[in-house]
């Protein structure tokens, strides 16, 4: 799992922000521990990752640079860091 995310646009960030609810915060951690343990880290069965870069220490979320986990068996990627972005 994280060799696949590192050749998506979410791999080209040392950060992950992890969110699986719209009312509740999410959390940022790096990259791979966010990819080997999500699991973990929300029971939900819709998870949503995007990339982040800390400028300052202050979290810049790079929302198009996307992981999105989908009833717990299907993953879709943004592949590609412009905006031709695809899904896999």
């Amino acid at each position: 799992m994280v060799n696949w995310a590192r050749g998506t646009a979410l791999g080209t960030h040392a950060h992950v922000l992890l969110i699986d609810s719209a009312t509740k915060p999410g959390i940022i951690c790096r990259f791979g521990d966010a990819l080997r343990d999500f699991e973990l880290l929300s029971p939900r069965p819709e998870l949503y990752m995007c990339g982040v870069d800390l400028i300052s220490e202050t979290p810049q979320p790079a929302f198009p640079h996307l992981i999105e986990r989908r009833s717990f068996t299907t993953l879709y990627a943004s592949l590609t860091t412009g905006s031709d972005a695809v899904t896999s």
